[in-house]
């Protein structure tokens, strides 16, 4: 058979598999590229839950598609592999389970399901027969906090259910955008289970490595904010365990070659090494080979957006029909069609916020700096309100008529009140226009403000040619070039 032949029948169903296949499913090892530092301590908090009954919890941080959910489904299969049947996985979005009331149903949900699965109809055990979901969110909450915390028991329960108790099995929960209950103004999800990981774990050094007392916790919580730890409250934050593992987009030309790499070749297969091997010295020379097709998108891709999700879904027609044949012409730039996320945004926004965004923007090219607090960004507000104002009025004097009175404008002219711009500018930052800075404290993450919400510094990513750009292209508004002009 020629390489053709095999790779039509064989080969293009595997590679099409890696390009389309959701990564968050966990159903198989999916190898990541250059991240196996961050993997391996990932595994080692999960195996020290297992094995030595050590409570912890960490936060996962990094981008979007960088492989933060494949990284813990990597770590848990293969702790599955190792210590089948020892632990129990409970997971949790905070894109679906939007609140703590929400989550709560769900864990004990998911607690039930195991457990009907695990007992299969065992009649004995109260626990199954009544569920751990109930009518009250808070009945339900206090029944799974009492499982997981036998501590909260009374003696009589604890003597009668010890040797229970001895057997119970670490839970591991995977919160994944962690950061959504993070911005709820009591935590609760977050406190209780938090501080159920840090009691595991005072637990294990008492007991010489036994986990008695309840039941051994782990919470690995993932998000692609950056400033989610800043986000906890302070009784949230003590009972963190600190320890955080930041994955960060390819910084090089050649680490980004090696993740596409890693993205297109084939692990090796018994009956067909040999073919794989030819396909996959095919993929390198063509990703190294300096003017070739696929170089070409992948250092444009680079050197622009960084998106490997939009570079994936490119190559998935050529892989297809292209790579056999060398029909380059199926290798199109995706950059044409490619959405930038704050453009889109950009059409969402209310007058009185995109007028907010526009006097951000100016503030931040005028004075040369990149971030700007709401106040400043207020003052320039009401001085292009004032400017619009008269320019109205003179407008308006012409036909005869006048918005002063006394010498005066009657009213805020076309400015709005400090608390309404306040609520725009949230909206702002709540939406993702403009991102809160990191600031680092001899290496350690602090709180980059202090005054309150008025003097809080943001970065604001949006320069005004790309509004004035925007909207010249996308809808005529002959006010917004007004307002963009300096």
């Amino acid at each position: 058979m020629t390489f053709q032949e095999v790779y039509g029948t064989k080969l293009r169903g595997r590679v099409l598999g890696k390009l389309s296949a959701k990564t968050t499913l966990g159903d198989k090892l999916i190898r990541l590229y250059d991240l196996d530092k961050e993997q391996h301590q990932m595994y080692k908090v999960l195996e020290n839950t297992v094995k030595y009954r050590e409570g912890k919890s960490v936060l996962l941080i990094g981008p979007r598609g960088i492989g933060k959910t494949t990284m813990v489904n990597n770590c848990l299969l293969e702790l599955g592999s190792k210590y089948e049947g020892q632990f129990l996985v409970i997971r949790i979005s905070g894109l679906y389970e939007r609140d703590d009331k929400t989550a709560i149903r769900e864990i004990a949900r998911q607690l039930d399901f195991i457990m009907e699965e695990e007992d299969d109809g065992d009649e004995e055990n109260e626990d199954v027969q009544d569920g751990f979901e109930k009518v009250s969110s808070n009945a339900t909450m206090r029944m799974i906090m009492s499982l997981l915390d036998r501590t909260q028991l009374n003696e009589e329960e604890d003597v009668a259910g010890g040797k229970r108790e001895a057997d119970q099995i670490p839970l591991i929960f995977v919160i994944d955008e962690v950061d959504k209950y993070a911005s709820n103004s009591k935590q609760t999800l977050l406190y209780n289970l938090f501080d159920i990981a840090q009691a595991s774990e005072g637990r294990k050094s008492d007991n010489g490595g036994g986990g008695g007392g309840g039941s051994t916790l782990t919470v690995i919580g993932i998000s692609s904010k950056a400033t989610v730890r800043e986000q906890l409250e302070k009784r949230v934050k003590s009972r963190f365990s600190q320890r955080m593992i930041q994955l960060n987009k390819c910084k090089t030309l050649t680490d980004y070659c090696g993740a596409i790499g890693c993205m297109l070749k084939l692990e090796d297969d018994d009956n067909d090494d040999e073919w794989v091997s030819k396909y996959n010295k095919k993929v390198d020379e063509m990703i190294n080979t300096t003017g070739s097709a696929l170089r070409k998108i992948i250092v444009e891709n680079f050197y622009t957006v960084k998106d490997l999700n939009a570079l994936k879904n490119s190559l998935v027609p050529y892989m297809k029909y292209g790579f056999v044949r060398g029909s380059e012409q199926l290798l199109k730039s995706n950059l044409e069609v490619y959405d930038d996320r704050n453009f889109e945004l950009l059409g969402s926004l209310t007058e009185l916020e995109l007028k907010l965004l526009i006097c951000t923007a100016r503030v931040k090219s005028r004075n040369s700096i990149d971030r700007v607090n709401f106040n400043v960004a207020f003052e320039e507000y009401l001085k292009m309100a004032a400017n619009e104002t008269n320019t109205l009025n003179t407008q308006l004097e012409t036909m005869g008529v006048s918005l002063r009175r006394n010498g005066e404008f009657t009213g805020n002219g076309y400015s709005s009140s400090r608390e309404l711009m306040l609520g725009c500018w949230e909206r702002l930052a709540e939406i993702g226009v403009m991102g809160e800075p990191m600031k680092q404290i001899n290496g350690v993450n602090a709180e980059s403000y202090t005054g309150g919400e008025f003097n809080k510094m943001y970065v604001c990513d949006i320069e005004l040619n790309e509004i004035m750009k925007y909207f010249r292209e996308e809808r005529e508004e002959a006010w917004v070039e007004k307002w963009c002009r300096i």
